[in-house]
């Protein structure tokens, strides 16, 4: 091998912290700007958003907006919209209340029934837009329409929820087994150490990989002060679930352990998948993948 083709072999870009924080500023901007929205409101409300009760009951009251937005990303990604997720739920979740509330079904089966309602809806507006080939911005508007319309007609006013089981799921928290630590929730607390830990590991574990393919991996300096700052946010976060609840109960809601257990299964799907490759390549050139022989 000659010199002249040797050389671009080992022509490498070495960036520093600031040049890839630049590089990045889009990815990193939209953090800062949560911490600014976090930040003003805090003011605004006097201190009273990020006190351990209020801050918890942002997680339980807004937990479905953030499920609806995980199933969202994977449409999203795939170059699609999805206007009837709204009216859907508001169906699907009446026919959940009318089978406990109406027809005495258990609880945990008329949720069964209601995902199993939405896995089918969602096959049928997806051979409408995979299949025929219709754009999904009109499928999924003539859904909205068709859903809001059935969400009325069906359960057409609120229908009270009377199973405790059910209603725990969005008001109750993890059972308290390692105790009280102090103030604290003591599995809470445990919890947090794990995460911090976790997403050190996985943080390393990432350069360490993209320094063996041979690639530039991010300045060391970089991947230290995203873990540092991760493990403050986290440190705050299960200091506030730590010391939120009542005399009964307190610590982590249930409702951010599912969310969780979402992030990290949709997570799986997308990255350690050849499903989730398929979807980031049909998302990036529709053309290229269909001549790389994704159906």
């Amino acid at each position: 091998m000659s010199a002249a083709t040797a050389t671009p072999a080992k022509k490498e870009e070495k960036t520093g912290l600031l040049a890839t924080v630049a590089n990045n500023a889009r990815q990193y901007g939209i953090v800062g700007a949560l911490l600014v929205i976090v930040v003003a409101f805090e003011i605004l409300t006097g201190g009273v958003l990020l006190k351990p009760n209020s801050f918890v009951s942002l997680i339980q009251q807004n937990a479905y907006v953030i499920i609806l937005a995980i199933g969202m990303v994977m449409v999203i990604i795939a170059t699609h919209i999805d206007l009837s997720v709204g009216s859907l739920v508001a169906f699907i979740g009446g026919v959940c209340a009318l089978l406990m509330e109406r027809a005495g079904v258990n609880w945990m089966l008329a949720i069964v029934i209601a995902l199993v309602v939405g896995l089918i809806v969602g096959v049928w507006q997806g051979f409408w837009v995979a299949v025929i080939g219709i754009p999904g911005f009109i499928t999924t508007l003539a859904g909205m329409l068709i859903f809001r319309g059935l969400a009325t007609v069906i359960v057409g006013e609120s229908v009270p929820i009377t199973s405790l089981e059910f209603r725990g799921i969005a008001r109750n928290y993890l059972p308290n087994i390692l105790g009280w630590w102090g103030p604290f929730d003591g599995l809470t607390i445990v919890l947090g150490i794990l995460c911090i830990v976790g997403f050190a590991w996985s943080q390393l574990r990432k350069r360490a990989r993209v320094a063996k393919v041979g690639l530039v991996p991010e300045p060391m300096s970089l991947t230290v002060l995203k873990i540092v700052l991760a493990a403050v946010v986290i440190a705050f976060v299960t200091y506030l679930l730590a010391s939120s609840g009542n005399a009964d109960q307190g610590g982590t809601p249930i409702m951010l352990v599912i969310v969780g257990v979402l992030v990290f299964i949709y997570n799986f799907i997308l990255t350690k998948t050849v499903f989730g490759r398929h979807v980031y390549a049909v998302g990036g050139n529709r053309k290229a993948a269909i001549l790389s022989g994704i159906n």
